[in-house]
């Protein structure tokens, strides 16, 4: 099932533009890194109702998710 994300891309570490929605099935969580391309990172700012999405089938989705790492303490 897809999951509409709202997020904001990252330039040279630091957020920047404009929110764009993306979708994925993935389990992701606000505030995580992903990459929106494969140069383009983005982050996660917000979540998306399906039923506010427009045109479904003409949202991207996302590349790849960062692994997270591991807690170890």
């Amino acid at each position: 099932m897809n999951r509409y994300i709202k997020i904001l891309f990252i330039k040279n570490g630091i957020p920047s533009g404009g929110t764009y929605v993306y979708k994925t099935s993935l389990d992701v969580q606000l505030g995580e890194i992903v990459m929106l391309t494969e140069k383009a990172k983005g982050i996660i700012i917000g979540f998306v109702p399906p039923a506010l999405i427009e045109k479904p089938e003409e949202v991207k989705e996302i590349f790849w998710q960062i692994p997270r790492k591991e807690d170890k303490s």
